[in-house]
């Protein structure tokens, strides 16, 4: 796959979240085997040690999650290029509150390396963005 192929698909990704209001991460984890590997690993930072298969990363989506429909949750893609079979990104992420209105804002970087069009690894960096 190209690396123009491969930013469409963290783009797509980005989009599916986007179009989800109020966002529920249940669907997002039916549909992730069409965007990473069976043996796919994450990299988290706070994390010694990536997830290390789809179940777990499923799991953890399913865990960490808030209540579905309780947040609405926005990524606007910064920055974004590859080389070869990796990408790079940085993502504002936006997470509103519903019942409360409070708004949090992180800023994440991420590498991700693709075989066959799917994330075989990714690394990601999330932090509250400062005003």
């Amino acid at each position: 796959m190209s690396v123009e192929q491969n930013e469409a698909l963290l783009r797509r990704m980005c989009d599916i979240v986007n179009s989800t209001r109020p966002y529920d991460y249940r669907p997002f984890v039916k549909i992730w085997d069409e965007f990473q590997t069976s043996d796919s690993l994450l990299h988290l930072n706070g994390k010694d040690i990536p997830l290390r298969s789809k179940e777990e990363i499923d799991k953890y989506l399913l865990d960490y999650a808030p209540e579905p429909n309780t947040i609405e949750l926005t990524y606007t893609i910064e920055d974004i290029f590859g080389e070869e079979d990796k990408v790079a990104y940085r993502i504002t992420t936006i997470i509103k509150q519903i019942s409360t209105g409070e708004v949090q804002t992180l800023v994440e970087m991420g590498i991700c390396r693709f075989v066959n069009g799917k994330i075989a690894e990714h690394w990601i960096n999330s932090v509250p963005k400062q005003e």
